[in-house]
């Protein structure tokens, strides 16, 4: 079976340093683990295929859903590709396949799909037009496969954990500090939330570097911001006590916030605060492996961040119990076994 994975934004330097173990190679859905059940799989993008200057024009003027379609005949020879918001060139597939295209199957990983089909207009009926004539879907939240089922009912649709490298991510051999830290780079961050519930605590929050963080007025002075490197944030994450995912999903159009930095920050052992959603709550047990807290609860959140802060052995159990959860159901080898039974599945449909 071969495999070809579509990513929108530019993946070569994230294989590159997952290769060398400089990084943890999360962001490569997959892919590269995939070789190791005997799977040929691949990715492609614009650079590998045309000129640095012809990708610059084409990422800066080209919608971010329509980038690939430059490369869309890229697909032919495979027999399952797998994106998750390349639009633009999974809505040409599904017009070839009213021409009679029946090779490859298209696999959507479901990052923000409900939340786009609900936004209504013209783009929401293309998109159900569009996922009507995919092969599958994975979704990484419980609530997202139950309610695509009643939406496509028949099709393959399979609620798959979302896996991280958990030999990459993993509690290092170094002190903690006073200090918490805040990871992520997606719109959806509620920095409002967070440094509310921080001020006036003396403890130092960690957050990295983001362009809705570059774009705030002002910025707390116990704040401390920069680009980490995945190896730097390693040293970061031992370093703090909590992890605190602030998220603001009012639009609905992205239910999936912050899930990729979660099961990091759950592979090194942390007790963790985020915001309750669909999808954060197909990964922590409130009080068990983790705490959830409502959008923009300033109090609730600075209870529970005081409530640790105090609480050595609580933080250590619940970062402990969050690791233990991660091996269990989320890691990369368990997330590629089930991706490789689904796209099996798909193509044998």
């Amino acid at each position: 079976m071969k495999v070809l994975f579509f990513y929108n934004g530019i993946r070569s330097q994230t294989m590159k340093d997952f290769q060398e173990g400089k990084g943890h190679g999360d962001h490569m859905d997959g892919m590269p683990q995939l070789r190791k059940l005997g799977i040929d799989s691949d990715f492609q993008e614009l650079e590998k295929v045309y000129p640095e200057w012809i990708c610059k024009i084409i990422r800066k003027y080209v919608p971010i859903y329509f980038v690939q379609v430059p490369i869309f005949w890229k697909i032919f020879g495979y027999d399952i590709i797998v994106s998750s918001s390349a639009f633009g060139i999974q809505t040409l597939y599904s017009i070839f396949k009213l021409f009679g295209l029946r090779r490859p199957k298209w696999v959507m990983l479901d990052w923000s799909l409900t939340g786009l089909l609900n936004k209504g207009g013209l783009s929401s009926r293309i998109l159900k037009w569009t996922t009507n004539h995919a092969g599958g879907i994975v979704t990484i939240g419980k609530k997202e496969e139950d309610i695509l089922k009643k939406l496509f009912p028949g099709k393959p649709i399979k609620f798959i954990p979302l896996g991280t490298n958990t030999n990459f991510s993993k509690p290092q051999n170094v002190s903690e500090e006073n200090q918490i830290i805040t990871v992520g780079k997606d719109p959806a961050r509620d920095y409002a939330t967070l440094f509310a519930a921080c001020d006036g605590l003396g403890v130092k929050l960690i957050a990295t570097s983001s362009r809705k963080l570059s774009m705030m007025s002002k910025v707390p002075d116990f704040v401390s911001s920069k680009y980490y490197t995945d190896s730097e944030l390693l040293t970061e994450y031992s370093k703090s006590k909590i992890v605190v995912l602030p998220l603001d999903i009012k639009d609905g159009l992205n239910e999936t916030a912050g899930i990729s930095t979660l099961v990091q920050a759950m592979a090194m052992g942390k007790a963790i605060i985020i915001t309750r959603t669909d999808t954060t709550e197909s990964y922590i047990t409130h009080g068990e492996n983790g705490f959830l807290v409502k959008t923009g609860d300033v109090e609730e959140m600075r209870f529970l961040i005081v409530r640790l802060l105090k609480n050595d052995k609580e933080r250590i159990e619940i970062g402990r119990k969050a690791r233990g959860f991660i091996l269990k159901e989320c890691t990369s080898e368990i997330f590629v076994e089930r991706l490789a039974k689904f796209f099996t599945k798909v193509n044998k449909s």
